[in-house]
């Protein structure tokens, strides 16, 4: 889903309810300039300075980080662990936006393709689990 970054918040939250999405690509024209998720609703749009009229391009994610198509997974993988992202824009050379994708899109893909070589593999190797903000 894409949205223009002056689409009033309201209308944002509205599509993300409406299409079950957790994220919009926020557009200036054609060009990809931000990402605006269910986050951002819940951390940015409860403010008395924003309103349902403010324009979602005013509260979004920029600038956006994002990879080539032709990336692989082990680099999409490894950007959204090290920007603490859920979100990945698949963007051309010539800035067009191709896909939005999730960690979770990737490990389905992984899993579904191979999936002896994935879903056997011990839990040990991985680090040790933190609770977040402790």
């Amino acid at each position: 889903m894409r949205v223009q970054r002056r689409t009033p918040i309201a209308e944002a939250a509205r599509l993300l309810r409406e299409e079950k999405t957790r994220c919009l690509a926020v557009m200036d024209g054609d060009a990809l300039v931000g990402i605006f998720t269910d986050r951002d609703m819940a951390e940015k749009c409860f403010s008395a300075a924003v309103s349902g009229e403010t324009e979602v391009g005013l509260v979004m994610n920029s600038p956006v980080i994002s990879v080539a198509p032709d990336s692989s997974m082990r680099e999409a993988l490894q950007l959204l662990d090290r920007e603490r992202m859920r979100h990945l824009p698949l963007v051309e050379a010539d800035g067009t936006l191709r896909a939005i994708i999730r960690a979770r899109d990737i490990l389905s893909y992984m899993a579904e393709a191979m999936p002896e070589a994935i879903l056997n593999q011990p839990l040990a190797p991985l680090s040790p689990w933190t609770r977040e903000g402790a």
